[in-house]
C-alpha cells in the first residue's frame, strides 16, 4: 500500500489493494427495452427535433446530434448577454449556455467497443464539428464533452449516446490543471508521456498516441488516452493522429466494458486560447465513492494502476 499524488494537482489516492476484489464480481447486468428507447430509429418524436444528422440531409442517419430533453443549462439560442452576480459571499451567473446529446449510432445495442475505425472516426470528427459551432456562439466560454455509460456512471439510457455542455464558463478544473501544468515554464504533459512510456503503467505506445493507467488513478482501472505531440485541442489534430486516437479509443472502450458495466469518458482539452495537453479520460464506475473521498478529497484505490495495465494488455 501506498499513498500517491497526482501528476500535476493536489489530489492524493490511497492504493490499497488489500480491499481488491476482482472484476468478475462488480460486473452488473441491465437492461433497456428498446421499443422505449427515445434514441432508436423511429421514435426521433420522443426527443427534441435534430440539431444535426450525419450523413446530412439523410431520412437514415448513423449519428444524431439533438438538444437534451432534460437540460443542466436554458438552451436557448441565441444565448442573452449575462454577468457575474456578486452579493456578499454569494456568487452566480445565470445558466445560459447549450446542453447537447450525439446519438453515436442507431443501433441500440452497440457500443464505441464495437464500432469500425471508419465509424469512430467519423464519430471524433462529428465531436469536433459540434464543440467547433457551440464555440461560435456569443457567450459560450467552453465546451464540455463527457459520456456516461451505465446506471452507476449516470445514465438511465444505455443507447450509445454523447453529452457536450457548451458553457458561460470555463470549468475551474481545467483552469487550474493548466496553470500548474505549466507552473515550470514547460509542459508537465509532455515529460509524463516520457516518462510513462516506459513504465509498467503503459498500455498503448504507438506512433502518435499514447495510453496508460494514471499513476495516482482515482478510479477501479482508470485509462488515460493522450497524444504524443503537444496538442491543446482535438481539433488541431492531424488526420493521422485522429485515426490512431480512434483506433485507441474504441479498442480502450472494449476493454473498460470487460471490467465494468458503467464508465465514464471526458474530454479534457484546453479552451479556445488556451494550452492544457488534451487527453481522454476513461473512468471505469465499480466502487463507489464512500465518506473518505467525500470528507477528505482522498480517494481509495483498491487496484493499483500497475496491475490494471497488466489486465488491459493482456484483454
Amino acid at each position: 500500500m501506498n499513498i500517491r499524488k497526482d501528476y500535476v494537482r493536489n489530489l492524493w489516492v490511497i492504493v490499497s489493494q488489500n480491499r481488491h476484489t476482482r472484476p468478475k464480481e462488480f460486473k452488473k447486468k441491465y437492461s433497456l427495452i428498446e421499443e422505449s428507447c427515445p434514441f432508436c430509429p423511429g421514435n426521433e418524436d420522443k426527443t427534441p427535433p435534430a440539431f444535426l444528422t450525419f450523413p446530412e440531409g439523410k431520412k437514415k442517419w448513423e449519428i444524431r446530434v439533438i438538444p437534451n430533453k432534460f437540460p443542466a443549462l436554458n438552451n436557448n439560442l441565441p444565448l442573452k448577454p449575462h454577468k457575474m452576480n456578486k452579493r456578499g459571499v454569494l456568487e452566480e451567473v445565470p445558466a445560459e449556455g447549450m446542453h447537447m446529446v450525439i446519438i453515436e449510432t442507431p443501433r441500440h445495442n452497440r457500443t464505441i467497443g464495437d464500432f469500425s475505425l471508419k465509424k469512430t472516426i467519423q464519430l471524433i470528427n462529428v465531436y469536433i464539428k459540434v464543440i467547433n459551432m457551440l464555440e461560435k456562439e456569443r457567450g459560450i466560454k467552453y465546451v464540455y464533452l463527457f459520456k456516461n455509460y451505465g446506471p452507476d456512471a449516470g445514465t438511465s439510457l444505455i443507447h450509445s449516446h454523447t453529452q457536450l455542455m457548451g458553457l458561460p464558463l470555463i470549468p475551474p478544473f481545467i483552469k487550474e490543471d493548466e496553470k500548474l501544468s505549466f507552473k515550470g515554464g514547460k509542459c508537465i504533459y509532455c515529460r509524463i508521456i516520457q516518462r510513462e512510456g516506459k513504465s509498467p503503467r503503459l498500455v498503448y505506445n504507438g506512433r502518435h498516441v499514447i495510453a496508460f493507467t494514471p499513476y495516482a488513478s482515482r478510479f477501479n482501472y482508470e485509462l488515460w488516452i493522450m497524444p504524443k505531440r503537444h496538442v491543446s485541442r482535438i481539433d488541431k489534430l492531424k488526420d493521422e493522429e485522429i485515426s490512431e486516437l480512434a483506433d485507441v479509443f474504441r479498442r480502450s472502450i472494449k476493454r473498460v466494458l470487460r471490467v465494468a458495466s458503467s464508465y465514464n469518458v471526458v474530454l479534457k482539452q484546453a479552451a479556445r486560447k488556451g494550452r492544457l495537453h488534451l487527453r481522454i479520460e476513461l473512468c471505469p464506475r465499480i466502487a463507489s465513492w464512500g465518506g473518505v473521498e467525500i470528507s477528505s478529497g482522498i480517494y481509495i484505490n483498491s487496484v493499483s494502476p500497475e496491475e490494471a495495465a497488466l489486465l488491459y494488455k493482456n484483454l
